[in-house]
C-alpha cells in the first residue's frame, strides 16, 4: 500500500551536516524558513569549530560476566574523530556518570578511534592497535544514566542519556551487544542514532557493526487486539512509528512458529481452518450423504485442519490412534459465498501423504491416488510424501459454488494400516491469482497520525488454538530504501502471541517450549527460542519469545528478558520427569526437591520457589512431548527482590571440592566472605562466638541447621547452599540459603534410605553410610557448644512438633503433593489419548519412599535425641 508523502519537507535527522549544505548551496532548500532552528544553529557555529572535534561512538555499559568474573571489568566507551585532521584531547574529560580526564599529550588522528576502559589493564585490552586509556572512576549504568563530555575550557562536546527501556535498543543490555551508534553525525541524544551491535561484545577500535543502518523510522509504540486471542479470533496489530513524512508503505510480515503453512487471508478455505472430521473406523454414511450440504455432521469431532500423524510439520490436529487401527479419514466443511464469480478459477493447493478425494457440494472434484471404488478400509493406490505440494486446478467458481452456503469434503487414505509412519491431509483453496506460497505478507494501514508519528495497522487471520505467531514490519520510505523493524540485534526482532481455546485440561500450569526454532522475519534469519505459560487459575497467559533455552544433562534453565520476567523470575530451572541415577536420586529426584523445598519454606528459611508444570516441548512437531516438570527458581539478583533484600548485596554459593563462588558484584572481589570466614577461623571459642553473633544471623542458621538433619540433607552443610549478606541489621548479618535438594529424605550417592544421619553431623560430618568434611562455616558454628546445646533442642521440639504427632505436616504435604500429580496425570492421559504407566508408577513409588522415610527418620531420631524435662510440656 503506498500511502503517499504526508509532507515534501525533508527530514533533517537523516542527514549529516554536510548533506544539509549541499542541499542549501544546490538550491535545494528554498528558504532559510524549511531550516529548523537547531540546524540553523549548527550551521552558525561549524565555522568556528572547524569540524574538528570527537563523537562518543560506543558503549559497553552491561556487559554480560564470564564464567566466575564479573561483566563489569569490560566496560568501555569508545570517542571516535570524524573529521579531517588530529584532534588534541589535553584535558578533555568526561564528567558525568563515570568520571576521568584525559592526560596531557593525548591526541587521536583523523578517522581514528580510542577507548576509555573502565580496567585498561583487562586481558580484553592487550595488544590492541589502538589506544586504551583509564581507569574511568565509577560504574556505566545498567539502567542507563547521562554522560557528557567536555572541553578544558568546560564547553560540552556530547551530553546526552542513554537508556535500556524501548525506543532504546534493549539488546544492548546485558546480552553480550555493546551500544553502537549508526552514524558520528546523528544527535547522540536521540534514540534513532543508536542501535545494538551486530556482533557479541561489539566492534572496539573498529567501525560499528550498524554504521550506515537507516536511523529512521523507529518503532515507539505497540498495541495488539486482542492480546490473547483464540482460533476463532481475527487479531489486529497496530504500530506506532516515528517520521511519518518518510514512509511511503508498510507490510506486516508474519509467521506461525514450527509451521511452514500459515493462514492465508486471501483463500477461500484454509487447510488450518476448523473442519468436522470423522475416523475410518466405520463408514460415514450409508452412501455418499457426507459429501452434501444437507448431511447432519453434528456426531462429528471438530479440529484445526491439517490433520495426521508422524509427518507433523503441517498438522494441527494429530491423530495418534490412526496407525493400526484405521487407513481412512474423513472430513468436511461448510462456508459461505456471495457471489461465485468475482472468485475466478478455483485452485486446490493440497498436502497429502498419501491419497485423497475431494468433493464439493457432493460432486467430485478431485483426486490423487485414491483406489476407485473404496470403502472405509480402502488404501491408497501408490505411497505421496506430503513434502510435496498438490495443485489441482478445479475450474470456475461460476460452475462449482452456489450463493450462500457452500460445503467441501474429502476423505484421505492411508498407503499401509500397520506399516505406515505416517499420514497428512491439509487442503486449501485458492480463488484465481492468488497463490499458496504469497501468505506471510500483509499490507498495513493507517489508524492514526500526527505530526510526528503514525499508527499503522494490519489484522492477522485466525489461527489454529496451540499456534505461537510471530510477527514484524517492513518499510519502504519514499526514498525507496526497506528496512524491517525491530532491529535485527534485539533479543526478538518481531513482537508474538499465542493462540489458545483452553482445550487442555491441566490442574497444574503448562509451560510450552519452543527450542531454537528459525525466523526468517529479521533481514538477517535466525534462530529463537520462546516459552509460553498458562496458569489455569485466572486463566492466565503469557508469551515470552527471544529468551535463552540451555540444556545440560541434570536439567535445563530458561533466561528471561530483563523487563519480560517468568513471575518475576529472570531464571528457573526445570528439572527433568525421571533423572537417571548418574549421582543424583534419579526418578525420585524431583520429589524429594519439591518436599525439600517446601520444607525449608514452611520453617520460615528463605529458599527458591518450586512448583509442577504441565512441559510441552517442542509444539507442534515429531518431537513434541508432554510431561510433568519441577520448576526452581533460580537464587540471584531477582530472587533476593522478590524476598525483600537488597539485590545489590553480595551473594554466594558453596561449590563441591570449590568453596565459595561469587554471584553477585563479581568485579568486586571476595573480601566479605574471607572476613567472614577468617573471623569464624580461630581457636578461640570467645572469638568464635563473637564472631558468630556479629557476622550470622544465628535464628536463621539454627532453623537452617534443625530442618536439614530433620530431612538428611547431607549436602547441605559440606556444600550446596548459598550465603547471602543481608545489610539491614547494624553491620549486616550473613543468611544461608539451601540449594539442590535431589538428596534430602534419606538419598546419598550410595544408599537410598539413609535414615541414620546422626544429629551431630552438621558438627562432624559423619555418619554411618556417608560422610562429609564439616561446613566452612557451619561446622564452626556448630563448634560453638552453647549453639550446638541449643540446636539440639530445638530438633527435638521440632522432631515432635512436625514428624510425631497426628497428620504431620510433611506427611499431608506427601499426600497432597501425590493426589494433585496423579490426578493431572489422569488429564494428561485423556488429552494424549494413551497411558502414562511409568510416569504413575514413578509417583506412587516415590511417595511411598518418602512416607517410609519419614516413619524410619521419626524412629531414629526419637530413639537417640534426649529429651528434658523442660521440654515436656512443649509436646
Amino acid at each position: 500500500m503506498n500511502f503517499g508523502k504526508f509532507t515534501k519537507a525533508y527530514t533533517f535527522d537523516d542527514l549529516s551536516i554536510f548533506d544539509i549544505l549541499k542541499k542549501i548551496l544546490g538550491g535545494k532548500i528554498e528558504t532559510m524558513k524549511r531550516i529548523p532552528l537547531f540546524v540553523f544553529a549548527i550551521l552558525m557555529v561549524c565555522p568556528m569549530i572547524g569540524w574538528g572535534d570527537v563523537v562518543i561512538n560506543e558503549l559497553n555499559y552491561d556487559p554480560v560476566d564470564q564464567g566466575d568474573e564479573g561483566g563489569g571489568l569490560r566496560e568501555f566507551i569508545e570517542i571516535y574523530n570524524p573529521g579531517p585532521g588530529a584532534v588534541d584531547l589535553s584535558g578533555y574529560a568526561l564528567t558525568n556518570g563515570v568520571t576521568y580526564t584525559f592526560p596531557q599529550g593525548t591526541s587521536l588522528s583523523a578517522g581514528a578511534y580510542l577507548i576509555v576502559a573502565r580496567v585498561p589493564t583487562h586481558r580484553t585490552w592487550r595488544n590492541k592497535s589502538y589506544s586504551v586509556l583509564g581507569p574511568f572512576d565509577g560504574k556505566l549504568s545498567n539502567g542507563g544514566e547521562r554522560l557528557t563530555l567536555q572541553r578544558p575550557d568546560g564547553t560540552q562536546v556530547e551530553n546526552f542519556r542513554y537508556d535500556d527501556d524501548s525506543p532504546w535498543p534493549r539488546g544492548a543490555d546485558g546480552y553480550g551487544r555493546t551500544l553502537e551508534r549508526i552514524a558520528w553525525d546523528l544527535p547522540a541524544g536521540d534514540f534513532h542514532s543508536w542501535r545494538a551491535s551486530l556482533r557479541d561484545e561489539g566492534t572496539p577500535g573498529a567501525r560499528n557493526s550498524v554504521d550506515g543502518t537507516l536511523p529512521r523510522p523507529l518503532i515507539i509504540s505497540h498495541e495488539r487486539i486482542p492480546r490473547n486471542p483464540t482460533s476463532a479470533e481475527e487479531v489486529h496489530a497496530r504500530f506506532g512509528l516515528s517520521s511519518p513524512e518518510i514512509i511511503n508503505s508498510a507490510y506486516l510480515l508474519y509467521e506461525r512458529v514450527g509451521k511452514s503453512a500459515a493462514s492465508n487471508p486471501n483463500a477461500l478455505i484454509n487447510a488450518n481452518d476448523t473442519w468436522r472430521y470423522w475416523k475410518g473406523l466405520s463408514e460415514p454414511s450409508e452412501g455418499m450423504e457426507w459429501t452434501s450440504l444437507d448431511f447432519d455432521d453434528s456426531s462429528w469431532e471438530q479440529g484445526p485442519g491439517g490433520f495426521g500423524y508422524g509427518d507433523t510439520e503441517r498438522v494441527n490436529t494429530l491423530l495418534p490412534d490412526m496407525r493400526g487401527s484405521y487407513t481412512t479419514f474423513y472430513i468436511r466443511r461448510e462456508f459461505t459465498v456471495d457471489d461465485p464469480a468475482s472468485l475466478g478459477a478455483l485452485t486446490l493447493s493440497i498436502y497429502h501423504d498419501d491419497g485423497f478425494i475431494c468433493y464439493i457440494n457432493g460432486n467430485e472434484a478431485a483426486r490423487h491416488t485414491a483406489p476407485d471404488p473404496y470403502t472405509h478400509e480402502s488404501l491408497a493406490v501408490e505411497n505421496h510424501e506430503s513434502d510435496t505440494l498438490t495443485e489441482i486446478e478445479l475450474g470456475n467458481a461460476r460452475n462449482i459454488l452456489h450463493v450462500g452456503q457452500n460445503v467441501i469434503a474429502l476423505v484421505g487414505f492411508n498407503v499401509w494400516l500397520s506399516d505406515s509412519t505416517d499420514f497428512v491431509l491439509a487442503p486449501t483453496v485458492l480463488p484465481s491469482g492468488v497463490s499458496q506460497d504469497n501468505q506471510d505478507r500483509i499490507p498495513m494501514t493507517i489508524a492514526g497520525r500526527s505530526i510526528d508519528s503514525v499508527t499503522l495497522e494490519a489484522v492477522l487471520p485466525p489461527f489454529p488454538s496451540q499456534s505461537l505467531i510471530r510477527y514484524n514490519i517492513e518499510i519502504e520510505r519514499t526514498d525507496g530504501q526497506i528496512l524491517r523493524l525491530p532491529h535485527e540485534a534485539e533479543r526478538h526482532p518481531f513482537e508474538s502471541y499465542f493462540v489458545f481455546d483452553g482445550e487442555i485440561e491441566s490442574i497444574l500450569p503448562i509451560l510450552w517450549i519452543y527450542d531454537s526454532i528459525s525466523s526468517s522475519l529479521p533481514e538477517s534469519a535466525n534462530q529463537y527460542d520462546a516459552a509460553v505459560t498458562y496458569l489455569p487459575e485466572g486463566n492466565q497467559l503469557e508469551v515470552f519469545d527471544g529468551v535463552r533455552y540451555i540444556r545440560s544433562e541434570n536439567g535445563n534453565k530458561i533466561k528471561f528478558n530483563k523487563g519480560e520476567e517468568f513471575r518475576g523470575d529472570r531464571t528457573i530451572n526445570i528439572i527433568p520427569e525421571a533423572p537417571s541415577f548418574s549421582g543424583t536420586a534419579g526418578p525420585t529426584g524431583p520429589f524429594r526437591e519439591y518436599l525439600g523445598f517446601w520444607f525449608y519454606r514452611q520453617n520460615g528459611i528463605l529458599a527458591p520457589r518450586v512448583d509442577w508444570y504441565r512441559v510441552i516441548e517442542n509444539p507442534g512437531t515429531a518431537q513434541e512431548s508432554h510431561t510433568q516438570r519441577l520448576i526452581v527458581q533460580q537464587v540471584n539478583e531477582i530472587f533476593l527482590e522478590m524476598n525483600d533484600r537488597d539485590s545489590s548485596m553480595d551473594l554466594y554459593k558453596l561449590e563441591h571440592n570449590t568453596g565459595f563462588i561469587k554471584h553477585t558484584n563479581k568485579d568486586e572481589g571476595n573480601e566479605s566472605i574471607q572476613t567472614l570466614l577468617n573471623a569464624l577461623n580461630t581457636n578461640l571459642a570467645s572469638r568464635r562466638r563473637e564472631a558468630i553473633e556479629k557476622y550470622l544471623d544465628v535464628e536463621e542458621f539454627l532453623t537452617y541447621s534443625v530442618v536439614s538433619v530433620l530431612c538428611s540433607n547431607w549436602d547441605g552443610f559440606h556444600n550446596n547452599n548459598w550465603m547471602y549478606l543481608n545489610p539491614e541489621e547494624d553491620g549486616g548479618h550473613w543468611e544461608i540459603i539451601p540449594w539442590d535438594l535431589d538428596k534430602t529424605w534419606g538419598f546419598t550417592d550410595s544408599n537410598a534410605q539413609f535414615y541414620r544421619m546422626p544429629p551431630d553431623f552438621p558438627l562432624n560430618g559423619q555418619a554411618e553410610h556417608g560422610s562429609r568434611r564439616p561446613g566452612d562455616i557451619t561446622g564452626l558454628f556448630h563448634k560453638d557448644t552453647g549453639i550446638h546445646e541449643e540446636y539440639l533442642r530445638r530438633l527435638r521440639v521440632e522432631l515432635n512438633r512436625q514428624f510425631l504427632i497426628p497428620d504431620a505436616p510433611v506427611l499431608t504435604e506427601i499426600d497432597r503433593d501425590e493426589g494433585i500429580l496423579l490426578d493431572d496425570l489422569a488429564l494428561l492421559e485423556d488429552y494424549l489419548n494413551r497411558s502414562q504407566s511409568r510416569r504413575r508408577q514413578q509417583i506412587v513409588d516415590s511417595y511411598q519412599i518418602l512416607r517410609e522415610f519419614v516413619e524410619l527418620r521419626s524412629g531414629y531420631l526419637d530413639s537417640v535425641l534426649p529429651v528434658s524435662v523442660d521440654d515436656w510440656r512443649l509436646y
